[in-house]
Parts: C-alpha cells; sequence; structure tokens
C-alpha cells in the first residue's frame, strides 16, 4: 500500500469486485438485483469515491458467502483467513514516505482505530469532501477573484489531511492527546510531509481501518450511516460488553473495532458448530 493513491486504491477494488462478481455470476449465485443498487452509483450506494467502491467491495464479500467454501478459490480463502487475524493482532500497515528529494527515506506505520476514532476521522472526511467542492467551483471562477480563497480552502485540505494522519499514525485505538481541540494542530513531523504522502497515509487508513472493517461486519449487516445503523452499533457493542464483561464506554473508545468483529465472528462460528455438532448428536 506504500506506493498506492486513491485512484489506484479504487482501481484495486474494482479488480476485487469484478473477479467475485464474475465468479459469482458463473455460478448462478447471484441476480442482477442482488448486485446492481450496490454498485458505485446505484440506487443504494450514492456516496462518493473510494467510498462508494468499499461498500461495493463489502457486499461482494458478503455476497461471496452464497458459495460453497470447497468452491472458494484457495488463494481468497487464505486473504479471507489473513484479514481475520491481522484485524484480531491489530497489524498495522506500514507507509513509506516520499520525503524530500535528498533526504532518506522513512517508513510510518497507519494503525486500526476504534469505533469513537472512526467516527471522528467520518468528520474529516466529511469536511475534506465539503472543501473540495468548494475548491472546484472557485476554480471556475477567475483566478484574480479567487486566488486568495483557493489558497486559504487549499491549506485547509491539506491541514484536514494531515489531522488524520496524525490521528491514524498514533499506536493506539483512541485519538491522541489535544486531537478534539478546537485549535488543535498536527505535530511538527507532519509539516515537512508531502501533500502526496498525506495522501498515502490517508489511503493506508482507508486499508487498516474501512477496507478491512467492511470485510467483516459485512457479515453483520452493521454500517455507520444512518441513526438506526447507529443503533444497530450500540446494541452490537451491548452484547459485547456482555461477553466480555468490560463497559461499551471502553469498548468504543478503547478497542479497534476491526479485532471485536474479528473476535465476534470467531465465537459466533465456534458456536454454530458447536450447535450443529450437538444436533448430529443427539439424533
Amino acid at each position: 500500500m506504500t506506493e498506492m493513491t486513491m485512484d489506484a486504491l479504487v482501481a484495486n477494488l474494482r479488480d476485487k469486485i469484478d473477479f467475485m462478481r464474475g465468479t459469482l455470476e458463473f455460478k448462478k449465485l447471484v441476480r442482477e438485483e442482488d448486485v446492481a443498487p450496490y454498485m458505485p452509483g446505484g440506487e443504494l450506494n450514492q456516496g462518493p469515491a473510494p467510498m462508494s467502491w468499499i461498500v461495493a467491495y463489502a457486499r461482494m464479500i458478503a455476497l461471496c458467502q452464497r458459495m460453497p467454501e470447497e468452491d472458494m478459490p484457495s488463494a481468497e480463502r487464505e486473504k479471507a483467513e489473513q484479514a481475520v487475524l491481522d484485524a484480531m493482532a491489530n497489524v498495522p500497515v506500514p507507509v513509506e514516505l516520499e520525503g524530500s528529494a535528498d533526504g532518506p527515506r522513512v517508513t510510518v506505520h497507519v494503525f486500526p482505530q476504534s469505533f469513537l476514532a472512526l467516527e471522528r476521522f467520518d468528520l474529516h472526511d466529511r469536511v475534506i469532501g465539503w472543501l473540495t467542492e468548494q475548491r472546484t467551483k472557485l476554480l471556475e471562477q477567475s483566478m484574480s477573484v479567487t486566488g486568495d480563497a483557493l489558497l486559504v480552502v487549499g491549506a485547509e485540505i491539506i491541514r484536514q489531511y494531515a489531522l488524520i494522519a496524525w490521528a491514524a499514525t498514533h499506536p493506539d485505538p483512541g485519538l491522541p492527546p489535544g486531537f478534539t481541540d478546537a485549535e488543535a494542530q498536527p505535530p511538527e513531523w507532519l509539516s515537512s510531509v508531502t501533500p502526496i504522502d498525506l495522501i498515502r497515509i490517508h489511503a493506508a487508513f482507508v486499508e487498516v481501518n474501512l477496507i478491512r472493517l467492511h470485510s467483516l461486519y459485512s457479515l453483520l449487516n452493521v454500517s455507520g450511516g444512518s441513526g438506526d445503523e447507529r443503533r444497530n452499533w450500540r446494541t452490537w457493542f451491548a452484547t459485547r460488553s456482555e461477553d466480555s464483561n468490560v463497559p461499551v464506554d471502553v469498548l468504543m473508545r478503547d478497542r479497534t473495532v476491526g479485532s471485536l468483529v474479528a473476535t465476534a465472528m470467531i465465537a459466533a462460528d465456534v458456536r454454530q458448530k458447536a450447535i450443529e455438532q450437538s444436533k448430529k448428536e443427539s439424533r
């Protein structure tokens, strides 16, 4: 992921989606109405890229559950198993920074985050989206009129990316101290990071959190958009709290969502196999 820009991320997701869709259609396991509404631009997936492609990827992961396990390519099964292991171990994604032309290359690590941290990141992503829209509108006007405004908007877009990079490279699941302050400023080391490197860190954040998480929680039919969906998350965390005897607020603030979901999936799988075994033995 160290060389992956947003365009490359989308292209990578599109290739995976096309492969899974083609396999499922060949085996006659899906219909057009199962897939089309969830593709980017579809009725149920109107968001911007790369999120729209992540949603589509999650849908295809869920549809792949219709495929008998013995029919799933071994490479794909290994990737799925590795995603669960990475999520449980909170494995970070390394990003090699471009840096200056004459300086040494530095590698930073982007870490999986807690539910509350991801909610905060979603806010910053929305701000970036809005600022990008304003920048597009300003570019359509005369530079003599909008030049100063473009500089201000451009600087704030970079600041928002830097804030995300700051939190994404913080090794704890929660946010760094002072991050939510109104005048929060990224640490000094990020001032020397190029805009391209900031986008690379952001793309790695998408990989380690959203793609890995969607691969897991698509099976739970839970997402993070509307109020109803957020209440589903609250209910899910309440259940995890009962199972683990850890308070809900601690799970939401101090545990990565990926590790919690992966653990819950494995526990559910173990319970299901135990139930099936019990039924066989009672016959």
